[in-house]
């Protein structure tokens, strides 16, 4: 899949699919597990639109689902990335296909390291910006998975640079 777009146009291609992603990820917010850990119709219903097999951590299936629903919402626009029900992956195809950022913007995608015992491992767990305070320390990102079953898509806030801590990628489509 890739993006139309000529060059010179991608920036503001970019801009409308994370304005539309985050539209679509606050119409999920409460959506998630329902009948077990990492399961439930919304959970299937994500990795169906994204075309991705369920069955485990699902943070990442649930923003690709964004994405692919952003896409399909913005005329013009095609998927210029592969999805992936991997945090990290997901990250990496997004900041290929656009960049890598130090600082976020509402519509990037932030990525954390998640492993056993806060080491760092090939696991991750990813996540919409939703907001940015003025100064950058403050955060509001929508979350899909985040806490114990029944795990739902909600938005949380990271206060006073606590968004920092086990940063792995900040990725965005506007490059």
């Amino acid at each position: 899949m890739a993006v139309d777009a000529k060059p010179s146009e991608r920036p503001h291609i970019g801009k409308l699919i994370e304005r539309a992603a985050v539209k679509v990820a606050r119409s999920e917010i409460g959506n998630g597990e329902s009948v077990k850990n990492n399961a439930g119709p919304d959970v299937e219903r994500y990795g169906a639109i994204a075309g991705l097999k369920t069955g485990g951590s699902w943070c990442a299936i649930a923003v690709s689902y964004c994405f692919a629903m952003a896409v399909a919402s913005v005329d013009g626009a095609r998927l210029g990335f592969k999805l992936s029900r991997g945090a990290k992956r997901l990250t990496k195809n997004i900041g290929k296909h656009g960049a890598f950022i130090t600082e976020p913007h509402v519509g990037a995608v932030i990525c954390w390291h998640r492993g056993p015992n806060g080491e760092i491992s090939w696991r991750g767990h990813v996540g919409i910006v939703l907001w940015v305070s003025k100064d950058g320390e403050s955060i509001r990102v929508w979350e899909g998975n985040k806490g114990p079953f029944p795990a739902k898509c909600k938005i949380v806030d990271y206060r006073d640079g606590a968004w920092r801590r086990r940063l792995y990628k900040i990725a965005t489509l506007i490059g």
